[in-house]
């Protein structure tokens, strides 16, 4: 069960910044009275999961394609099989579609509803005491839910009409996150990380840290690569290449109680020893691209 350093100063941070004054103030000012509480509520969390699905898109694709930074790239877990541009070609226009159409939809459809508890307001930004819980109670609310909504995805009456697109990968790249087909893209990646502000009534600005942190961490569990102070790929990597197992998110909660997910030093061993395997064969025998 993982909650990394970066997360936790992250979430440090935000936490202590929403408690300064000047913050609140800004709020007031900038957003509280320039929008109404459902522009707040749709195109905020929207523009906040667009900004930071594809910064780290971005990001990704340098170290992909350019091989920067150098100790990164080195670190891919499967480095027979490289990111190209072939491989971005091919996934964008869904990813496109997911992240503009889809995610549009969803955003709207929120702003119809009058009722919507996630709160605006300047007065009602939580205190640290609460702010803490309702990240910790989203995060297992989503560790819980993505792991059934993913279980049943690799139903075999499912798995070939749905989930199937996004294992076209079998070594992933950051964009194959949301490289999905829409239905599971909004049962996986949407609902699982939407509905827990919502039912734990949080602040927008505690719903709009806990999309940040998702988009960084889906990136980072897809890129392939092991990121210092981030999130492990180690067991979403060895999903992508297996399928029978490592069902949940790297907070691995389920996978601890359900036995579905081999430990950290498994995974370092079994990751170290492909690695070594695939240097001592001569190129024309290495795996081929996906």
């Amino acid at each position: 069960m993982a909650v990394t350093p970066a997360q936790c100063l992250l979430a440090a941070a935000f936490v202590y910044l929403i408690q300064t004054s000047e913050f609140k103030l800004l709020w007031l000012l900038r957003v509280e009275r320039q929008f109404t509480k459902s522009q707040i509520q749709g195109g905020g969390l929207f523009l906040v999961g667009l900004f930071s699905t594809w910064l780290t898109y971005m990001l990704f694709f340098a170290i992909d394609i350019y091989g920067w930074p150098a100790f990164i790239s080195k670190s891919k877990l499967q480095p027979s099989v490289k990111a190209t541009l072939k491989m971005y070609r091919k996934a964008a226009p869904l990813v496109l579609f997911n992240g503009l159409v889809v995610n549009s939809v969803i955003s709207y459809l929120s702003t119809m509803n009058p009722n919507n508890p996630i709160k605006t307001s300047s007065a009602e930004i939580p205190n640290v005491p609460t702010a803490i819980r309702d990240l910790a109670f989203c995060l297992i609310f989503r560790e819980i839910t993505f792991y059934v909504g993913h279980v049943l995805l690799h139903h075999p009456s499912i798995y070939k009409y749905v989930h199937k697109i996004h294992h076209e990968f079998t070594a992933p790249m950051a964009m194959a996150s949301t490289y999905a087909h829409p239905l599971e893209h909004i049962a996986c990646n949407i609902l699982p990380v939407a509905l827990g502000p919502i039912l734990f009534q949080s602040h927008i600005l505690v719903a709009a840290f806990f999309i940040f942190n998702v988009a960084i961490q889906s990136a980072c569990v897809h890129s392939g690569y092991m990121i210092p102070l981030f999130d492990s790929a180690l067991s979403h990597d060895f999903h992508h290449m297996k399928f029978n197992s490592c069902f949940g998110t790297t907070l691995g909660l389920c996978d601890w109680v359900f036995g579905t997910g081999p430990s950290e030093l498994e995974l370092e061993t079994l990751f170290h020893a492909r690695a070594v395997t695939q240097k001592s064969r001569s190129p024309s025998k290495k795996l081929k691209e996906e």
